[in-house]
């Protein structure tokens, strides 16, 4: 898997805000994990943020990892499809606070 430092993770999720997207039709989907694994998309997961057409979520597993995925769309009509674009760990006091202060600015 593609793992990137911290602050280049959260610019490849490019502009962001608090999640708005309606993910209905994409539960049941799988997708590459930042952790290696293979993982569902649920009602359940927590969406951390999202920029455009991409969302980032933590592993399911091991809230350490951040997955950030891209939700494919077609001519405006949702084809039902995530493809992985970059994960990242949380390694460090540092990581984590910079996690927390970013997503508390979008608020």
């Amino acid at each position: 898997m593609n793992h990137v430092p911290m602050g280049v993770f959260l610019s490849n999720a490019g502009r962001a805000m608090l999640n708005r997207m309606d993910l209905s039709p994409y539960f049941g989907q799988t997708y590459f994990c930042a952790c290696g694994g293979v993982h569902s998309l649920s009602m359940f997961d927590q969406v951390l943020f999202q920029g455009f057409f991409k969302i980032v979520l933590p592993c399911p597993d091991d809230h350490t990892y951040l997955t950030l995925l891209k939700v494919k769309m077609f001519s405006f009509r949702r084809n039902s499809s995530l493809v992985y674009k970059s994960g990242t760990r949380i390694e460090s006091e540092l990581d984590k606070a910079l996690l927390e202060t970013y997503v508390r600015s979008l608020r």
